[in-house]
């Protein structure tokens, strides 16, 4: 999957709001693909713990196991591009709850 920070999803909303767009197709995500095992991984260095990943290692009928958005064009278009990587976007979240 493409993992996307919530407030570089919101920056490329507002641009496109304020940009003067009739009608376009834009892909918005980080243009990096993470698997779920990947993702926990790097869920447990961010709350320091080894987390262990279970799978059944069976494809599901009609999955799609692949996702990596090409943000090439809402880079042309909007001047846009992520400025969270994944491990900054979950420590970010993690250390608010952590501090709330």
């Amino acid at each position: 999957r493409d993992y996307i920070y919530i407030d570089d999803l919101l920056e490329a909303i507002h641009r496109v709001v304020n940009t003067a767009i009739d009608f376009d197709v834009l892909n918005v995500g980080t243009g990096k693909s993470y698997s779920v095992g990947e993702l926990i991984n790097v869920l447990g260095l961010v709350v320091g713990r080894n987390l262990k990943v279970v799978s059944a290692n069976t494809e599901r009928q009609s999955e799609i196991n692949f996702t990596q958005a090409d943000i090439t064009h809402a880079t042309e278009v909007l001047g846009w591009k992520p400025r969270w990587a994944l491990v900054e976007g979950l420590s970010a979240i993690w250390n608010s709850k952590s501090n709330s």
